[in-house]
């Protein structure tokens, strides 16, 4: 019986360690906001069938910039939602036309942009603060931009 027990402790021990090692790529991709963090993840969870690829995980998670020291990085390295004055692409429903659409709203807050694409006659599903860097880029088709006086 002390033998069976002793073997099933090392065997869970062998297991514990094994696990721990497949599962290093992963904590090593999230910890540092890794773009491709969900291939990496797969690839260390697929290398558990094939060893080669836990070296192909681990290597990957080490690549590229480490996004978890970028100013205003959330816990996996991207941008922290904010809320305030600014953007806001407004995604819902045109209640006239039952069709999906999306809006560009300059408001004060989440809130604001909210009743403000609400008064204009859209149901809103989402709300997303447009970041200054992507204020740049030439609307893609379908935004309409909501100016509104305050």
């Amino acid at each position: 019986m002390g033998e069976l027990v002793s073997e099933s402790i090392g065997l869970l021990v062998i297991v514990a360690i094994f696990a721990a090692l497949a599962y290093l790529p992963i904590s090593i991709a999230k910890r540092r906001g890794h773009e491709n963090y969900p291939a990496i993840k797969t690839c260390a969870l697929l290398a558990i069938l094939l060893w080669p690829l836990w070296f192909v995980a681990m290597i990957w998670a080490y690549t590229g910039p480490d996004r978890s020291k970028l100013a205003g990085a959330g816990p996996r390295g991207f941008p922290v939602q904010t809320d305030g004055p600014g953007m806001y692409r407004v995604i819902g429903v045109d209640r006239q036309t039952q069709a999906d659409a999306v809006r560009t709203v300059e408001a004060a807050s989440r809130e604001n942009a909210r009743v403000k694409a609400e008064l204009a006659g859209l149901v809103v599903t989402e709300i997303q603060f447009i970041p200054r860097q992507a204020r740049v880029a030439p609307p893609a088709a379908g935004v309409q931009r909501m100016n509104f006086p305050e």
